[in-house]
């Protein structure tokens, strides 16, 4: 999981990392400990160029110890901009 995170750190702008640091240990924490694991299939993602955010839906599949335990709809908003001229993730959120 350490180098998931840190793969995903990378791409992440200077004034967001530590708080998206911070809440992907704690995912990693809550699953490692009731051995969860969970897969994201994306259905729809719709762009704002003008916002640089991005909105993504699809089915969020957990399974505990490899066995299927719930599907959920998801949507995640995505906030994007630029570092030293990089292309950087700068928020992830959970819309409700």
């Amino acid at each position: 999981h350490k180098y998931r995170r840190d793969v995903i750190l990378r791409y992440v702008a200077s004034e967001s990392y530590h708080a998206l640091e911070k809440k992907l240990i704690e995912d990693e924490e809550l699953m490692s400990k009731g051995a969860v694991t969970t897969q994201f299939a994306p259905k729809e993602v719709k762009v704002n160029e003008k916002k640089l955010e991005a909105i993504l839906t699809g089915t969020l599949t957990r399974y505990i110890a490899g066995d299927r335990v719930g599907q959920t709809k998801e949507i995640y908003k995505l906030g994007f901009g630029y570092s030293g001229g990089i292309f950087m993730l700068k928020k992830f959120e959970t819309v409700v």
